[in-house]
């Protein structure tokens, strides 16, 4: 469906291009844009996942909570996630899991291995908990400097 506000229920999936709201689902909720709770088997939110009527999300975020029981997949959570999985790019927030994992954390993993590839090369993979509260020099592209 195009757009679904209040609650989404579906025995195995419940997808939308964008749900504002609840969601639950058996094996996965996904869609484009979620905002509100998602609690699944796994949800998806702006992933290049093409599977689902093949459509590609990859603009998509998830700004709420998503609890599931095998994996978080988002190209953007502002929030909160729990799972045993995180597969985040953009972490805004909170996740906790046995493995997180973002290209870009602004926040707090907590779980057993934790990897913000935004950090400084040390601090990558942290075990337990791994932290990035704030921008710094490593966040920013090179800028390229001329010589007069």
């Amino acid at each position: 469906g195009e757009k679904i506000n209040g609650i989404g229920i579906g025995a195995a999936d419940c997808w939308s291009n964008k749900i504002n709201g609840f969601a639950f689902a058996g094996r996965c909720v996904w869609g484009d844009t979620l905002n509100g709770l998602f609690v699944s088997g796994t949800v998806e939110s702006g992933t290049d996942d093409t599977a689902h009527n093949g459509q590609d999300s990859s603009r998509g975020e998830l700004n709420g909570v998503s609890i599931s029981l095998w994996d978080n997949e988002a190209e953007k959570i502002n929030g909160f996630a729990v799972a045993p999985y995180n597969h985040i790019i953009h972490q805004n927030g909170l996740a906790i899991g046995l493995f997180n994992n973002s290209k870009k954390l602004h926040g707090i993993q907590i779980g057993l291995l934790n990897h913000a590839a935004n950090n400084p090369k040390l601090l990558r993979w942290l075990p337990l908990i791994n932290v990035h509260l704030k921008r710094s020099a490593w966040d920013c592209p090179k800028a390229s400097f001329r010589n007069k």
